[in-house]
């Protein structure tokens, strides 16, 4: 015998195709009467929120959804779907994180991902996406391959900026306070595409040239710290993939017909970033092998101090007073 809610969210469900939210919202919130906690209820709620882009209603349904589905990904997707939306993408990025942990190969959580990465700028980690989404998607998916355009201009202009910060480095008359600028510049553009050591380097030489000055001490340690987060969500992903081998899929209120169309909430089409990937010898040189195909080589003109009045100018770097 059929529970007197599921005739409600039935109800609810049909409403929604046919696009009429009011009655949908009503027909849901009499499933919620009579069962509470239903998170069936809840998860069409959040769902209808988000696609009238009432992120912050939304967030708090599926705050509710997720203690009583643990499992399941769409819920994590959904409110990392609406944090985006806010703007809120650090913390987007971990709920998509634990989506992709339970469903790694579908290709609208990669997508949100792969757009988060880009506004965190985190290029050469949005690229892996958006190469991912292609291949599963045998290079049909045209929101991914303009993905991909993107954010490789995105990475050849960090490249063509470090050999810039570096020419000017070198140059024998850059006053301490432009080098330390330019240091702090160079570690921040080469976290965006996944230099991860040497940005930690940047930032201990310009500590060395200005100990008082905080920016490169916040650098250092959020550094280490979003390091520390991909080396422990890199664990996690881990653990999901031997749970996912070991043992069957997990039961759930959801139905694969109510789950399945869920996905097909529109992502923002909006491009602009994933965690930092915690680094080891092998990494490191994987990400120089992936950022070596976008080297440039840059011209230099004949009379430096024009140059670097230029580069001054191009990355907004006010001269600083050391504190004595």
């Amino acid at each position: 015998m059929q529970k007197y809610e599921e005739l409600h969210i039935e109800k609810g469900d049909e409403f929604l195709k046919e696009e009429r939210y009011e009655e949908a919202i009503k027909e849901y919130h009499l499933a919620l009467e009579i069962k509470p906690n239903c998170a069936q209820a809840l998860f069409m709620l959040g769902h209808i929120c988000t696609q009238k882009k009432l992120y912050e209603q939304a967030i708090e349904y599926f705050d509710k959804v997720i203690p009583l589905e643990p499992t399941l990904a769409e819920a994590f997707y959904n409110r990392a779907l609406a944090k985006e939306g806010l703007n809120l993408n650090s913390e987007a990025f971990k709920d998509i994180e634990q989506a992709l942990c339970f469903q790694p190969d579908q290709i609208s959580m990669l997508i949100l991902r792969a757009t988060i990465n880009y506004k965190l700028k985190f290029y050469l980690d949005a690229d892996a996406d958006y190469a991912k989404v292609v291949k599963l998607s045998n290079g049909s998916n045209k929101e991914a391959l303009l993905g991909t355009q993107l954010v490789k201009q995105k990475i050849t202009e960090c490249i063509e900026q470090i050999k810039l910060c570096d020419y000017f480095l070198n140059y024998s008359s850059t006053p301490p306070t432009l080098q330390y600028n330019l240091l702090v510049k160079k570690a921040a553009l080469k976290f965006s595409i996944g230099y991860h050591q040497e940005v930690l380097e940047d930032y201990v030489k310009a500590i060395k040239i200005d100990p008082s000055c905080r920016i490169a001490h916040i650098g250092y340690e959020w550094t280490e710290k979003k390091l520390q987060e991909s080396r422990r969500i890199n664990h996690l992903r881990i653990k999901m993939e031997q749970q996912r081998s070991a043992l069957s899929k997990p039961k759930s209120d959801f139905s694969p017909a109510t789950s399945q169309p869920l996905l097909s909430v529109n992502t923002k089409k909006t491009l602009s970033a994933k965690k930092p990937k915690s680094f080891s010898a092998s990494k490191e040189e994987q990400t120089r092998v992936r950022a070596s195909t976008y080297n440039l080589k840059i011209t230099i003109p004949s009379d430096p101090a024009d140059r670097l009045a230029s580069l001054v100018n191009n990355l907004n770097l006010s001269p600083r007073k050391r504190t004595r």
